[in-house]
């Protein structure tokens, strides 16, 4: 299945991006931690998504908004795809 939308094919590859980008400054400040995924890490995992959600919406404005949702993002992904 393809996305018919450009507009949200973009979309995606932009976050998609971004999420990128994030990654890689988590890795160069020592972040390893999707090397090894354990069961307290995605509960940690799941409580930072809870915590950035609730900062968004505290603050739908604020510059950190794309940064948050990377994190959100990259956390579900490593959830999503732990070995």
């Amino acid at each position: 299945m393809k996305i018919q939308e450009s507009k949200l094919e973009q979309a995606v590859n932009d976050f998609a991006e971004v999420m990128k980008q994030r990654l890689a400054q988590k890795e160069c400040e020592g972040y390893k931690g999707w090397d090894c995924f354990t069961v307290g890490d995605i509960e940690y995992a799941c409580t930072q998504i809870i915590y950035d959600a609730v900062d968004i919406a505290k603050n739908p404005t604020s510059k950190r908004v794309q940064k948050l949702s990377a994190d959100i993002a990259n956390r579900a992904m490593m959830i999503a795809y732990r070995e």
